[in-house]
């Protein structure tokens, strides 16, 4: 997924909705009333809470080619943090998801029948996706209930104790997980476990490669209380109170901790690219695939 770094020319959208489209920023004549219609379902992000600002320009996405084999749409940015803010307008995925799926598609080519599990999928753009093969599963971590467990049809794993069978999953998504789990060493620990022969575990989580060691900021007692070693700090979550707690910043020791569980890890990042959604901080894709 290459193409022009460069941002493209934007259209400006007041936050009455209307906006300002100049026709001389390389969109074909005949795509123009579908980028319109696209540019106005833009300027109604802007009645949502939370916009500080909102850019939206004509570019390309990787998750609509996927989806609907037609990748043109308009991405809107609505404040200065690209990273969760830049968003497809037809799919709403963010960058990290089409770094994602562009990364999926670059290694596994056949991912679509491939066996293929998401823990703490979302609800938009790449789970939506991954959601068509056939071979595709997903789970949620559930507070308190036994994990392989099933409540009101979503299936309950931590990936600390996954309850499949060895050597039993090709492809292992997690986006914006590692970041929050307590044992991070028997995470992959467990990753190894359930990866079949040239199956991948694909990643994106915060990254601070300046940090010679990962940066513990909580874990759990030996009566299971959570111990706090930094000020706490919180992503937001699709189950549970919304809020997930951020257990652990990794380091550049994330390739020797791995290792260590016979796991190599591959660091993937896209070169920015505003026209195909591809922006913001911490835009890395991780892969860990066995060792040997």
């Amino acid at each position: 997924m290459g193409g022009d770094h460069r941002p493209p020319q934007r259209s400006g959208i007041r936050r009455d909705g209307h906006h300002q489209f100049d026709r001389g920023n390389g969109v074909p004549q005949r795509s123009v009333p579908f980028v319109l219609a696209l540019m106005r379902k833009a300027g109604r992000l802007a009645t949502r809470g939370g916009v500080s600002r909102l850019l939206a320009w004509p570019g390309r996405c990787v998750i609509c080619d996927q989806l609907h084999q037609r990748d043109r749409t308009v991405f809107a940015e609505v404040n200065a943090w690209s990273r969760d803010s830049l968003r497809c307008v037809r799919c709403l995925s963010i960058p990290r998801e089409r770094a994602m799926i562009q990364t999926l598609i670059d290694l596994r080519p056949d991912w679509r029948s491939a066996a293929i599990h998401e823990s703490s999928p979302g609800s938009r753009g790449a789970s939506v996706l991954l959601g068509t093969a056939p071979g595709y599963s997903s789970s949620q971590y559930l507070d308190g209930v036994p994990p392989g467990s099933v409540v009101d049809g979503v299936r309950c794993e931590d990936l600390a104790r996954l309850t499949f069978d060895d050597a039993s999953i090709d492809i292992l998504v997690t986006q914006d997980v590692l970041e929050h789990v307590m044992e991070p060493d028997r995470v992959l620990s467990e990753t190894r476990r359930v990866l079949r022969s040239g199956g991948v575990h694909l990643a994106t989580f915060p990254w601070y490669p300046e940090l010679e060691r990962s940066r513990v900021r909580a874990s759990l007692s030996s009566t299971g209380e959570v111990v706090h070693h930094a000020p706490p700090e919180y992503h937001r979550s699709p189950v549970g109170d919304g809020s997930a707690l951020v257990t652990i910043d990794w380091g550049a020791d994330l390739f020797a901790r791995a290792a260590a569980h016979g796991l190599r890890v591959e660091v993937h990042q896209l070169p920015q690219s505003r026209r195909q959604g591809i922006d913001g901080e911490f835009r890395q894709v991780f892969a860990f695939s066995a060792l040997g």
